[in-house]
């Protein structure tokens, strides 16, 4: 679980914004504690709060949930060098 200070994905793109928890919490319609809550990971958003709250900060809505966003790189063989330039 997140310290209170909160190091959460939320709490970082929200300070990286310049945001405080009071305007973002007013933006999605829910109580300053709540998003408290889900920034210290005491509560985990509903589905439209991510929407919501990753249109805000505007990320991948996967950051507000999970804190990662995982991407598929391609295949390569290491023993192809063709294999590993850009197409």
């Amino acid at each position: 679980m997140p310290s209170p200070n909160s190091n959460s994905p939320v709490a970082i793109l929200r300070r990286q914004r310049g945001l405080v928890q009071a305007e973002v919490a007013s933006a999605c319609g829910i109580a300053p504690s709540a998003l408290s809550a889900i920034e210290r990971g005491h509560r985990r958003p509903p589905d439209a709060l991510v929407q919501r709250l990753a249109d805000l900060l505007a990320c991948d809505p996967r950051l507000v949930t999970d804190g990662v966003v995982s991407v598929r790189l391609p295949d390569v063989d290491i023993a192809d060098p063709q294999s590993r330039t850009a197409s």
